[in-house]
């Protein structure tokens, strides 16, 4: 954060006297952010905001580090409608998405491009909730799952709900078949970001925003990536029941504490020098996020986490390491062989004449996904019966 000159000095004994509730919160690297929610009109908020506005009018324009900082002070834990009004006010709007040095997540508060808040509002139960990370121009592969392991016309006495999460197109005609897309099937949530492989941070905690503005009624969380294939049978068979035991629970390939090296010399996952700052490696336990199981109760934490935690691009490491260490108490458990990103051995699995133990396969290939879904249909068929139409085994 910046440090800024023109701003005034805070007295923090009479803040901590006028606060109407205060918070301290460690960071991994040993820092500490102090919280102090002040009423509006209170002395040291009245002093504030008339220094902001004298500020203001003299430079105008307000400094970027001291919107980070009202940014961080106002959301973590006000629950006041004046609260809300002035987080969707704040300047989040202003900050470069494109760029790395975004303070924190612009989907906090930004507005929805496209957002489909009536995908959950159902009297029928929810069993699993999966959020899809889309590429815009991912139109055949986003097809393909909703006509197999993902249909939610074949699959409902399975419960399932599916939301495609997409950021913007620079492409005119692209938007334009995103558009005509969601009007034909009315589940894609897309946020007011570019689209890009350094933005997958701000897609990730979108998902967790809309989550907890619209979809709490799920028993279960089910995050991949639009190149995996989801044997929803072994979900339905094997997790869920497991699921409903849990709290604060996250399954998935685990990366532990230590053992990731943070790239500096260069490449796709090249991280500048002060991030992490005279680090080696992740100083936490973190996720593959190609596959991410994960309990709803834990949803609403991770949301508000990320308003404590500053940005970093790389999205594994801050959604599914980063924020849940934030949150505290969060259990992992190793999915270990039961994914996979080899495709040929999952296909081979799925295939095969003993049962497929995978719950997710990397499925990139051009009619790979298909594949593995017909041939999950013929290994799991008594599980399959009890949720699809018998039509489908009329053979």
């Amino acid at each position: 954060m910046q440090y800024d000159s023109t701003a005034p000095r805070v007295d923090y004994e009479e803040a901590a006297k006028q606060a109407s509730y205060k918070l301290s919160v460690e960071n991994i690297d040993g820092s500490i952010d102090i919280i102090f929610n002040l009423p509006k009109n209170s002395k040291l908020a009245k002093k504030l905001r008339l220094n902001k506005e004298l500020s203001t009018r003299q430079t105008n324009k307000v400094p970027y580090g001291q919107i980070s900082e009202i940014k961080r002070s106002d959301s973590s834990l006000g629950k006041t409608k004046q609260g809300e009004k002035k987080l969707k006010n704040d300047s989040v709007k202003n900050r470069q998405v494109s760029g790395k040095k975004t303070m924190y997540p612009v989907t906090l508060e930004s507005q929805y491009v496209i957002n489909n808040p009536d995908i959950c509002k159902t009297d029928s139960k929810i069993n699993f909730l999966v959020i899809v990370h889309t590429a815009t121009n991912h139109f055949q592969r986003r097809r393909t799952i909703r006509e197999t392991w993902a249909n939610i016309h074949v699959l409902k006495n399975g419960g399932l709900k599916v939301v495609f999460m997409l950021g913007l197109s620079k492409d005119k005609s692209e938007k334009l078949m995103i558009e005509n897309e969601n009007t034909v099937y009315k589940d894609i949530v897309q946020g007011n970001f570019l689209d890009s492989y350094h933005n997958l941070t701000h897609k990730g905690v979108l998902a967790y925003r809309w989550i907890t503005e619209h979809c709490s009624n799920a028993e279960m969380i089910v995050k991949v990536d639009d190149d995996v294939f989801v044997n929803i049978f072994m979900l339905l068979d094997h997790y869920l029941p497991l699921f409903r035991q849990k709290s604060k629970f996250m399954q998935c390939q685990v990366r532990p504490k230590g053992t990731s090296i943070i790239q500096r010399s260069g490449g796709k996952w090249k991280v500048v020098p002060d991030e992490f700052k005279n680090m080696t490696h992740y100083p936490v336990q973190y996720c593959n996020g190609y596959m991410v199981l994960m309990t709803p109760d834990m949803i609403r934490g991770l949301y508000k986490a990320s308003y404590l935690t500053p940005f970093f691009w790389v999205d594994d490491v801050y959604l599914y390491g980063l924020l849940p260490f934030k949150v505290g108490g969060v259990q992992f458990e190793n999915l270990g062989s039961n994914v996979t990103l080899n495709e040929n051995y999952g296909l081979d699995c799925f295939s095969g004449n003993t049962t497929c133990k995978l719950v997710g396969s990397y499925a990139a290939k051009e009619g790979r996904m298909e594949q593995m879904w017909y041939a999950s249909l013929n290994m799991f068929r008594d599980i399959a019966k009890r949720y699809l139409p018998i039509e489908m085994f009329i053979t």
